[in-house]
């Protein structure tokens, strides 16, 4: 996750701006400021930094300011937030070329009055930068704190979803790999259907093993980090349900090899057991063995799960 930080839109409002005008590259407004820095030289080339706000008084390109227009290309290119200049001081005025070329990348140039010191500016950003991102790690933490807790009381992983929907105020959907939903919220959304939506990688030992569909188009800082702890916390619900699956499959597996190897158990033990494990003695059962050379692909043990899993969700409602 990025560096959090405020917008240059909001750092327009703060009194020590007061007197400072957007000269150039209005709709760049709401570009992220992460860092504050200040030029002292023309050549930026390989230390411009995302979401940095460049102040400068131009001193250093004083003698070429058609120089100003290749910064604001470089700024861009960086990724950077805006250009905050005094040009009063060592430039007559700023180039036209430069505010075209700004107006063109959507990077604001800022011009503000000489005489407010470089630390005033640079104190007041860096406050609102770090109290962004203390916040930011308040709720960092107190969303994990909830949906963990889900996890471990074993809310399900239908109230997990449900209090990321809440979270989010938007519907989710959880999709494995071949494309089913394993789990949504609300729990009739058709996820498919919807077209502004963002999809999030969910990962178990390293393997891609669903993803997150929220129905949002654009998240803020605090979504992407509620985003983040969502995408954990699912990864850590799959695991549980896996182990609980993987346990009982083995269970079930050894129970079979029971059932097939003598002595025999008496009746009603075998039908005590097998209704824990799932097997409804009202049923008629078949075993199956099948033997191989090589181990299956694991896609196709996973699909057997599936099927298994799905089964005997269908069996337990009839």
């Amino acid at each position: 996750m990025k560096i959090p930080g405020v917008t240059v839109q909001e750092l327009m409002a703060i009194p020590v701006l007061k007197e400072a005008k957007v000269l150039s590259g209005e709709q760049g407004l709401s570009r992220v400021v992460r860092f504050i820095d200040i030029m002292e030289v023309p050549d930026l080339k390989g230390w411009v930094r995302e979401g940095v706000l460049l102040m400068t008084t131009a001193y250093s390109i004083r003698h070429e300011p058609e120089v100003l227009c290749q910064i604001i290309q470089l700024l861009h290119q960086g990724g950077a937030a805006a250009l905050v200049i005094k040009p009063t001081r060592f430039l007559t005025e700023i180039p036209h070329s430069a505010l075209e070329e700004s107006n063109a990348c959507g990077l604001p140039v800022i011009e503000i009055p000489a005489d407010i010191p470089y630390t005033d500016i640079t104190q007041r950003v860096m406050d609102m930068v770090l109290n962004r991102q203390a916040e930011l790690l308040r709720r960092s933490e107190e969303i994990y704190r909830t949906l963990t807790t889900m996890v471990l009381e074993n809310s399900g992983i239908q109230a997990v979803s449900d209090n990321i929907a809440e979270l989010f105020k938007a519907p989710v959907a959880l999709i494995d790999n071949g494309g089913q939903a394993i789990v949504t919220s609300p729990q009739d959304w058709d996820w498919a259907k919807v077209q502004d939506a963002r999809h999030f990688p969910i990962s178990v030992d390293k393997r891609t093993v669903a993803k997150l569909v929220i129905a949002r188009n654009e998240l803020d800082d605090m979504e992407q980090v509620g985003i983040e702890q969502a995408r954990l916390v699912m990864a850590l619900e799959l695991m549980r349900e896996k182990a609980v699956e993987d346990t009982e499959s083995r269970l079930r597996g050894n129970f079979i090899d029971e059932l097939m190897t003598p002595p025999l158990p008496v009746r009603h033990e075998v039908e005590r057991r097998g209704r824990q494990l799932g097997f409804n003695p009202e049923y008629n059962w078949e075993v199956a063995v099948l033997e191989s050379a090589t181990a299956p692909p694991e896609e196709i043990l996973s699909g057997l799960l599936s099927m298994e899993s799905t089964r005997r969700r269908v069996v337990s409602h009839i």
